[in-house]
C-alpha cells in the first residue's frame, strides 16, 4: 500500500512540476529571459517540487524492491532483479 501511495504522489508532483514549467515557458518561447523574469515565482515553485517527487520515486522503488524480494519465487521479482543487475554493468 505504501508503494502505491508513493508512486501516485510521485506521478502527481512530477506532472504538476512539469506542467507549471511548460505553462511558464510557453508564455514567450523565443525569449528565455522574458519567461524566467515574468514567471520566476512559478518556475521556482516547480523546481522546488522536484526533490519531493524524487523522494517519492525512491520510496516507490524501495518498496517495490522489498516486495519483489519477499516473493522470490515470482517471475516478476526475477525480471526486476535481472533488469537492475544488467543496467548497473
Amino acid at each position: 500500500m505504501a508503494g502505491a501511495i508513493a508512486g501516485i504522489l510521485f506521478a502527481v508532483i512530477f506532472s504538476l512540476s512539469v506542467a507549471i514549467i511548460i505553462a511558464t515557458a510557453s508564455q514567450s518561447p523565443g525569449d528565455t529571459r522574458a519567461w524566467l523574469e515574468s514567471g520566476a515565482d512559478r518556475f521556482q515553485f516547480a523546481i522546488a517540487l522536484l526533490p519531493f517527487a524524487g523522494l517519492f520515486f525512491l520510496w516507490f522503488i524501495a518498496v517495490s524492491a522489498c516486495d519483489s524480494a519477499a516473493r522470490k519465487t515470482s517471475s516478476s521479482a526475477r525480471c526486476f532483479w535481472a533488469a537492475a543487475c544488467s543496467s548497473s554493468q
